[in-house]
């Protein structure tokens, strides 16, 4: 994969994750500091299970981290 088409498939994933419901901006209301909903979000972004089990337990996989690799 080229550079150019890394980057426009990691711009493609955040502008879906940002025109998207999210936990304290969009239609789901009551999911911050949930586990399980977080792993979820996470999943839904690109993480693999693999990657959720290299973090600490807790940690936020947001987008605010700059993965590479989601």
């Amino acid at each position: 994969m080229s550079d150019k088409n890394i980057k426009k498939a990691v711009r493609d994933n955040y502008a879906k994750v940002a025109t998207g419901g999210s936990c304290c901006s969009g239609p789901i209301t009551n999911c911050c500091g949930q586990e399980d909903l977080a792993k979820e979000i996470s999943s839904s972004i690109g993480y693999t299970r693999e990657d959720m089990d290299k973090v600490p337990k807790g940690s936020n996989l947001g987008l605010g981290c700059g993965n590479p690799i989601a």
